[in-house]
């Protein structure tokens, strides 16, 4: 997760909003109000930085964390 800022731009205020860049330019926005996510400008794109440059890493240590304890 050390290059996510390079990816993602986020802002805590209600309505969440996470800006999604690649080369430097703003792809979409993921807005998560009232419990529901809403990808907007490509979503594709968006999804796609959001689930390999985010979630991936953060399901990617859990699976680590949970292999350590039965070791």
């Amino acid at each position: 997760m050390n290059n996510i800022n390079r990816f993602i731009g986020v802002n805590l205020a209600n309505p969440t909003i996470l800006t999604f860049l690649l080369d430097n330019k703003e792809v979409g926005k993921l807005v998560i109000r009232d419990n529901k996510l809403e990808f907007m400008g490509d979503a594709h794109i968006s999804a796609q930085i959001f689930l390999n440059n985010f979630m991936k890493p953060v399901v990617d240590n859990y699976i680590k964390e949970k292999l350590e304890l039965l070791n």
